[in-house]
């Protein structure tokens, strides 16, 4: 005679292979969004590094990507800009501030890879202190996220659909 499985069970069985494809896909987009913003710093002279972390609590799977390193500060400047701010009064040499007044950003905002020399160039001046006018945010993550292909949510969506197939 055969055995009916109950609802509740068919339930759990399906749940635990859902559970484990989007464990499997979230891992997956974590490590080529990790990839794509090693690709951005990768000519960098003070590169951060990148973790793909992911979340597993019970009813919040997230993934995110966790910016490390002794350059962490930079990437957060760059990929966010910053306000005018004035450059403090800790001058490094002879009590002057020394820079070149021109600059070609290697990056453009929203853009994912070089795009620019990286470079100072024009006179060099000194000065006690001064104004900087703040930096437009390049939007490097919110890029890498919006261009992952297929979207995070479509391979979501993929991955759910592939553990139900299996369960049953």
């Amino acid at each position: 005679m055969a055995r009916k499985a109950s609802f509740k069970t068919i339930l759990a069985r399906q749940k635990k292979f859902v559970e484990r494809e989007v464990t499997l896909e979230l891992i997956a987009s974590g490590q080529e969004m990790k990839t794509d913003h090693d690709k951005v710093v990768r000519d960098w002279a003070h590169r951060p590094t990148f973790k793909a972390q992911t979340d597993l609590r019970a009813f919040l799977r997230t993934v995110k990507i966790v910016v490390k390193g002794q350059h962490a500060d930079i990437w957060a400047y760059v990929d966010k800009g910053t306000k005018p701010h004035d450059i403090p009064l800790s001058p490094k040499i002879d009590g002057f501030l020394r820079f070149q007044l021109g600059y070609n950003a290697r990056t453009a905002p929203k853009a994912q890879f070089a795009q620019g020399t990286g470079t100072a160039s024009g006179a060099w001046v000194t000065a006690k202190q001064v104004h900087h006018p703040g930096t437009k945010a390049r939007k490097f993550s919110e890029t890498i996220l919006k261009e992952l292909s297929p979207p995070i949510e479509d391979r979501i969506q993929a991955a759910v659909k592939r553990g139900l197939d299996k369960g049953k």
